[in-house]
């Protein structure tokens, strides 16, 4: 009988750490975001930054810019902040951040007051038009239960492959 119950013991135990590393590789803790210092194609050794789609461009900015202000609330207003978000945005649309921001009472780029730590692993995004200048894509940053519904931002950007830039973002 205790056999059977140290046997029985060691199969739980082995499901257990199964059922945990298979967790770990299919819903990681948090994203590795890629540290970008020159996200537009001036870095010639970067190919596979040169090929990003838009809505590749859109997720990876969008894990950029969560993972930034989420890190340390305080960075959003220091030089290397804003020259690196500067990198990612129109200059229009750079110039126009701050008074967007205050004019909607909320943060320019997610159209939001307060921010939910499952967006940085819950977002998809979609191509909804592109030409070879524009692009249109549809980031959708979803919320772990209870929250409901999920937040969609239409984000439209300009410069073409290699050179996306975020241009604007509406609800």
């Amino acid at each position: 009988m205790k056999r059977i119950l140290v046997g029985l013991l060691v199969v739980v135990i082995g499901f257990g750490l199964l059922g945990a590393i298979l967790y770990k590789v299919f819903y990681p803790s948090s994203p590795t975001p890629t540290k970008v210092t020159d996200p537009f194609g001036n870095i010639s050794s970067n190919s596979t930054w040169k090929e990003r789609s838009p809505t590749t461009f859109t997720t990876d900015f969008y894990t950029w810019y969560l993972t930034s202000i989420s890190a340390d609330s305080t960075s959003a207003g220091t030089p290397g902040y804003k020259t690196e978000l500067s990198q990612w945005l129109t200059p229009d649309f750079y110039s126009q951040f701050d008074s967007i921001g205050e004019a909607n009472d909320a943060d320019p780029i997610l159209l939001a007051q307060s921010i939910l730590p499952s967006w940085l692993m819950n977002m998809k995004a979609d191509l909804v038009s592109q030409s070879s200048s524009e692009a249109v894509v549809t980031i959708h940053l979803r919320q772990d239960p209870p929250y409901n519904p999920n937040k969609s931002l239409t984000v439209r950007l300009v410069g073409g492959p290699g050179a996306w830039k975020v241009d604007s973002v509406i609800e």
